[in-house]
């Protein structure tokens, strides 16, 4: 049986004891009747995020590392290391003076669901329930809930909250590479073509993961918390659409329960009649057999104009 590895980001890379587990997903009325009724969550291919520069991000945060003008083999690699990730052919200059070329293609493709840690938060009520009239709900979950439903996907599952500091998230990286460094032995005999190519796909397998983790601190107020899915192209498990989001075709994968989506709590949105609509909410968890003695239904306390 396959199993995927499951990465807590908090735990993994930023040395915290415990990591967050539970996040809200915000979601209009019509994406909740989908998500509840066919047992479905949908993951977007990363290059397809809403903001079309976050994923490219991690240049700012490597020309910080880089304008800091440290003269060592870290800072040195990190400036090498950014023009072959923007340049194809480009060779890069290993700790130690040694070279390796860049990795020939992609054989896999991260897929992400956005979330929050704040489960009644104004800004995002505005941000992620764009259908002109503000109906929405927020819905809570678990991630480890989430990962048991995905055994069978070759591939890996992280998660964790988004970092927002630029101090950290230099950190990060030179910590990642200090750590490679010894790994690998890279200023010895033993660091030979076979251990140039781990490192090389050890490394770029921490860039891929880690720049989906990484923000401008201008989005902040977000408090947001994701779970990414590193998936195989070759892994014919995985459900694969298409959705259109402003003329763009989409790719997008979605994880299919095998009973229901594991949801604990929904917040609904101010603008949603409080009766009619909870009326509404709790006969379509009924009739696909949730238990409401276990799904907390809630009205967003937040006050706004719409």
């Amino acid at each position: 049986m396959i199993i995927m590895e499951i990465i807590s980001i908090e735990k993994e890379y930023r040395g915290l004891k415990r990591g967050t587990n539970t996040f809200y997903h915000y979601t209009s009325t019509e994406a909740l009747i989908n998500i509840i009724k066919n047992g479905t969550l949908r993951f977007t291919n990363c290059m397809f995020l809403n903001d079309e520069e976050e994923y490219n991000y991690i240049f700012n945060v490597f020309d910080s590392i880089v304008s800091e003008n440290i003269e060592d083999d870290i800072h040195s690699f990190i400036e090498s290391m950014k023009g072959r990730i923007t340049r194809e052919n480009q060779e890069i200059l290993l700790p130690g003076g040694k070279l390796f070329l860049p990795l020939n293609e992609a054989f896999a493709t991260y897929y992400v669901l956005c979330g929050s840690i704040e489960g009644d938060s104004i800004p995002l009520w505005n941000y992620y329930v764009k259908n002109g009239m503000h109906y929405g709900y927020a819905l809570q979950m678990d991630t480890l809930e989430i990962s048991k439903e995905l055994t069978g996907i070759d591939g890996k599952f992280l998660f964790g909250k988004i970092i927002y500091d630029l101090d950290e998230q230099k950190s990060i990286i030179k910590n990642y590479i200090a750590y490679l460094n010894v790994k690998y032995s890279v200023n010895s005999e033993y660091f030979d073509d076979k251990a140039i190519d781990e490192y090389q796909c050890d490394f770029f397998d921490f860039i891929q993961a880690i720049r989906l983790f990484f923000k401008d601190k201008s989005f902040k107020h977000e408090d947001e918390f994701r779970i990414a899915l590193l998936v195989r192209n070759s892994d014919t498990n995985v459900d694969k659409g298409y959705f259109a989001r402003n003329g763009v075709i989409t790719p997008y994968i979605n994880i299919r329960f095998a009973d229901r989506v594991p949801i604990n709590k929904i917040t609904v949105s101010k603008s949603v009649d409080e009766n009619i609509g909870t009326l509404g909410l709790k006969d379509l968890l009924e009739y696909k057999s949730y238990n409401l003695d276990k799904v907390v239904i809630e009205k967003s306390n937040v006050k706004m104009r719409f």
